[in-house]
């Protein structure tokens, strides 16, 4: 049996963090706060942010203040280079005092994934990769299909998350029964 105490259930209420609120995180970032979640958000577009602050969310000052407030992290951002920066450059998330749990909602493609996983494995943070289909206006409607890969015990822990945000009609493919 997994053990859940290792990833938050998502509970309503529940402190995420999320790194890019534009076109695609802004409308999940909405579907997270209807659903009650409280963010910390951050995006280096102050337009993208300002809605989402309206409506109660917490600005961040860059991607590690916000790992600094909220164990489980997400990022949609544009490209693998920019994920790479936010998460594990310099100043990154990887350095967040709080950050336990990684969820990149980005398609940043395997070489990617596993380069940014390998850096945060060895910091004890989890990461799952969950890209998201179904375009703006799937993010707008809650009409997104998550396609998320990591530890077992992650991906059903973060269903919940996926129900805030999106109609989570998904596959899961555990990283730990591919090793074997």
């Amino acid at each position: 049996m997994a053990d859940e105490s290792r990833l938050d259930q998502g509970s309503a209420g529940q402190r995420i963090g999320l790194i890019g609120t534009g076109r695609m995180g802004g409308p999940m970032a909405e579907r997270l706060l209807d659903a009650g979640h409280q963010l910390v958000i951050f995006d280096t577009n102050a337009a993208a942010v300002q809605p989402l602050v309206a409506r109660g969310a917490t600005l961040g000052k860059s991607a590690l203040d916000v790992a600094n407030q909220a164990e489980t992290l997400m990022a949609s951002l544009p490209t693998p280079d920019i994920v790479r920066q936010a998460i594990i450059g310099p100043g990154g998330a990887i350095e967040g005092s709080r950050v336990r749990h990684f969820v990149d909602l980005s398609s940043t493609g395997a070489t990617a994934t596993t380069e940014i996983s390998a850096a945060l494995a060895a910091r004890n943070i989890e990461s799952l990769d969950a890209p998201v289909s179904g375009g703006v206006a799937g993010a707008r409607n809650g009409k997104l299909t998550v396609m998320v890969s990591g530890p077992q015990h992650s991906t059903s822990g973060c269903s919940l998350y996926w129900r805030s945000s999106a109609e989570f009609s998904s596959w899961a493919k555990s990283r730990d029964s591919r090793r074997r």
